[in-house]
């Protein structure tokens, strides 16, 4: 009824929230699909920078998604913080929608003002069915946060062992995932090269790097015989743990 008196659908109040912000975020099909047809601007975007399709994407609402792409969408416009429609999606875990926005042509490795990827954000969250859906249409898996923090890194460190399986699977660089434990570890190992000793005697390096470590062995060890060779092969023997003094380091 309003629509048809005349109101003006791109009327904007709070925080430059519209009716079709609205009804994207709360998930209202008929609503959205209404507002669409009486002309809402679909890439209006809020005070904070969010557009409707980053609203639908945050709580997974499908169908809504569809209609905003299939009414024309930009599926890559960010947020202020450098977000996209992906982005947000992946954060939260909703693998319909990422498909449906990757389908859609939505960069899988575009990343926010601090470099995180869509894979950097499902990977930290632990949602692997996200994960291997970026990992399948392309995802970067070796590219890393402005701190230096790989998808791997990162699933190392919260310990999602489901979700750090895909990566590897993908080939993921594992000594350089390990270089990127944190930036202390990081900087031991680089200024080290994996050849020479420990620069500092800090039991958190040490500790921290054992940790990742196991989680990682575990990871490996639950892989194909022929695969797990491979990782180990290419990652750990090729790149030896980085060993004290001046004794010769001996791989078991």
């Amino acid at each position: 009824a309003l629509i048809k008196s005349g109101a003006d659908v791109n009327t904007a109040w709070f925080k430059g929230l519209m009716p079709l912000h609205a009804a994207a975020g709360l998930g209202h099909e008929v609503i959205t699909g209404l507002l669409i047809k009486a002309g809402a601007d679909i890439n209006k975007v809020t005070a904070d920078g969010g557009t409707a399709l980053n609203m639908a994407g945050q709580d997974g609402y499908e169908v809504i998604t569809r209609l905003l792409i299939e009414a024309g969408a930009d599926v890559d416009k960010a947020d202020d913080e450098g977000y996209t429609p992906l982005g947000t999606t992946a954060c939260n875990g909703h693998e319909a929608v990422a498909r449906a926005l990757i389908v859609a042509g939505a960069d899988v490795n575009k990343t926010t003002d601090c470099r995180r990827t869509p894979l950097t954000s499902a990977s930290s969250a632990g949602h692997e069915t996200v994960v291997r859906v970026l990992i399948e249409f392309g995802a970067d898996v070796n590219k890393a946060k402005d701190k230096g923090e790989m998808p791997l890194h990162i699933t190392t460190q919260q310990g999602h062992q489901a979700v750090m399986r895909a990566p590897i699977e993908a080939d993921a660089n594992i000594h350089k995932a390990l270089h990127g434990a944190s930036m202390d570890v990081a900087k031991a190992l680089n200024n080290a090269g994996y050849e020479g000793s420990l620069e500092e005697d800090n039991e958190y390096i040490i500790t921290n790097f054992f940790l990742m470590s196991v989680h990682l062995f575990q990871i490996v060890h639950a892989l194909p015989a022929s695969r797990r060779a491979r990782s180990f092969r290419t990652h750990f023997v090729q790149h030896p743990v980085p060993h004290r003094g001046n004794e010769p380091h001996e791989m078991p």
